[in-house]
């Protein structure tokens, strides 16, 4: 015959046996005493908190047969026992999660609510998980809540109040259940441990109560499971093995190696981690947790210190200042969205040591060290395909993206030909200092731009941002991003223009502005379509005769005038534009003399 497990066995049986929720226990004693008891009861809170406990605590007081009612539940009559055995039939339990819909409401409740208990004083109802019931279920059982009989109690409980439809909470007394606090979660399984004669250490108690992270059940539940585990004495190093739990000095190491920003040595305690059994997720765990506590330490002190021993608390303390807080809000985030990607994810300890290494790569300022800047090398001159008409000649670099053939009609570019950028337009003017150039932009756009901009949840308007056509860089310090069409040029609005300008700036570390801009549609010439590059006038090429149909793109003109920048009216080119969007970069733009 199977033994009874322990949560059910110790599970309360008196309001004085409840831990941990004093504020609800002696609310309810003293509405017993003054009668005054309410129709509908909801008691919300996390889980193995005690709230389907308190509702048959509840329904055993108000059924008690003592006469004093300082006593009740006495556990002694007939209605306390019958309760307690599970065998009252005026104590109706329905379990909301299997039994959602409108038929259920009306078979279990609302036609039966009407009858006069068999035995009892009052019909309880107990509904639990009760945000599991859909909306008609709901309105079913709205106006039995609102006006039930004078024999009618109902007594909900729910982990997730906010999903329940607020006609219900208003006619409900709502009390919120807490976790249980460290303290009195020991005495209780150092309570339960004697009576069952278990041996255990206090500092395996700490641990385990630590573990259950307030809730009742899932501390008994894991005594439980160490007390089978043989006759010795249950040590903190027993619980880690049956827990799958790494030693904490594994963790301390990989924190001591994050503040030096050691990868090599902390990828070896991750490795040394796996390598022992434990388990990733709950290592990855208890180094958010070792985080968090250098966190508080160093923020807020011993003031807001987390429960821990004595040993732990000065290695903590040793390490908090090694850190600085920026690094460990940072390390502490990519730590618990690393444990996220673990729970759906096989390849073992990836995420983690992906985390590790990018908080021990990222700089006091938050962002990841930005790569070397090596100069381009400049590729020799060799001759270019002929070209039907005079027209700038692009150097694009793109990476491992077979390009398209030239026109067979282009024709080559002689090698003695002066440099096209001198012919083109004046020496470039040195930039003032703390401007902003497109060089800059570009050279960090796909990563530390984009990376901050993710981290803080703005990753659609960097992808808005991503989609301009071109951008550009205008009166030193606005970066204009030119938009194919009037539409999506005003979704970028005012206020994203300055979230964009705060992100933006936070990676540049100059001042800078955003500014969304249409690009206008050049007319079409007979017989060629809108992406056909011979509708795009070219740079060099003569202006447009005063009867002619074609005019430069304002992506193409001067922002201080009517002049035309080769290099806008290149990147404006629908072949060039193609070229960039598969990573390429135009490097260089040369203007073919007329022939």
């Amino acid at each position: 015959m199977a033994g009874q497990v322990l949560y059910l066995k110790w599970r309360p049986q008196r309001f004085e046996d409840v831990v941990g929720q004093d504020h609800v226990t002696q609310t309810l004693k003293n509405a017993l005493r003054a009668g005054r008891i309410a129709h509908a009861y909801l008691f919300a809170g996390p889980r193995g908190t005690g709230k389907t406990t308190m509702a048959r605590l509840l329904a055993k007081a108000v059924n008690c047969l003592d006469e004093d009612v300082n006593r009740r539940p006495c556990n002694e009559c007939h209605i306390c026992r019958a309760i307690g055995e599970g065998r009252l039939l005026d104590l109706i339990e329905m379990d909301a999660a299997s039994h959602t819909g409108v038929d259920n409401v009306r078979e279990a409740i609302r036609d039966k609510v009407g009858f006069r208990p068999s035995e009892a004083r009052y019909k309880v109802y107990v509904i639990d998980e009760v945000h599991m019931l859909s909306t008609s279920a709901f309105n079913a059982l709205l106006k039995t809540l609102e006006e039930p009989p004078a024999h009618v109690i109902f007594c909900l409980a729910t982990t997730e109040p906010h999903k329940i439809l607020p006609t219900i909470l208003s006619r409900c007394q709502r009390f919120d259940f807490r976790r249980i606090p460290l303290s009195a979660l020991v005495a209780r399984l150092q309570h339960i441990a004697g009576d069952e004669g278990i041996r255990i250490d206090k500092e395996a108690l700490q641990f385990i109560a630590r573990t259950a992270t307030g809730c009742a059940r899932d501390a008994i539940s894991l005594l439980d499971q160490l007390a089978a585990y043989g006759d010795e004495v249950i040590t903190v190093e027993r619980v880690r093995s049956v827990l799958g739990l790494s030693d904490v000095r594994m963790v301390h190491d990989l924190a001591s190696h994050l503040a030096a920003r050691d990868i090599g040595g902390g990828l070896a305690v991750i490795s040394r981690a796996v390598d022992q059994g434990g388990d990733t997720r709950q290592f990855t765990q208890q180094v958010v947790d070792y985080l968090r506590s250098i966190l508080l330490l160093r923020v807020g002190g011993d003031a807001i210190a987390p429960d821990m021993d004595a040993q732990t608390w000065a290695a903590v303390g040793d390490l908090a200042g090694e850190f600085s807080t920026r690094g460990l809000l940072r390390a502490i985030k990519l730590f618990n969205e690393a444990q996220l990607e673990l729970r759906a994810s096989d390849q073992g300890q990836l995420a983690l040591e992906l985390a590790f290494v990018e908080a021990a790569m990222t700089d006091e300022g938050g962002t990841l060290p930005a790569a070397p800047s090596v100069p381009a090398q400049r590729a020799p001159p060799r001759a270019e395909p002929p070209r039907s008409s005079p027209a700038a000649a692009l150097q694009v670099q793109v990476p491992s993206v077979p390009t398209a053939a030239p026109p067979r009609s282009a024709k080559a570019v002689p090698e003695s030909a002066p440099p096209a950028r001198e012919m083109a337009k004046p020496l470039p003017i040195e930039a003032p200092a703390g401007a902003v150039t497109l060089e800059e932009v570009d050279q960090v756009w796909s990563t530390e731009v984009r990376q901050v901009f993710r981290d803080e949840s703005w990753a659609n308007l960097f992808s808005l941002l991503d989609s301009a056509a071109t951008r550009r860089i205008k009166d030193g310090n606005q970066i204009v991003f030119e938009f194919t069409t009037e539409v999506v040029a005003s979704k970028l609005t005012d206020e994203k223009s300055r979230i964009a300008e705060g992100l933006i700036r936070s990676v540049l570390g100059k001042p800078c502005r955003v500014r969304g801009v249409a690009q206008a549609a050049s007319p079409t010439p007979a017989g060629a379509r809108p992406s056909d590059p011979r509708s795009t006038p070219r740079a060099g090429q003569a202006s447009p005769g005063p009867g002619s149909s074609s005019a430069g793109t304002p992506s193409a003109q001067s922002e201080q005038g009517g002049a035309r920048d080769p290099y806008l009216e290149a990147r404006s080119d629908p072949i060039v534009q193609d070229l960039i969007k598969r990573g390429g970069q135009v490097t260089d733009v040369q203007v073919l003399p007329e022939e």
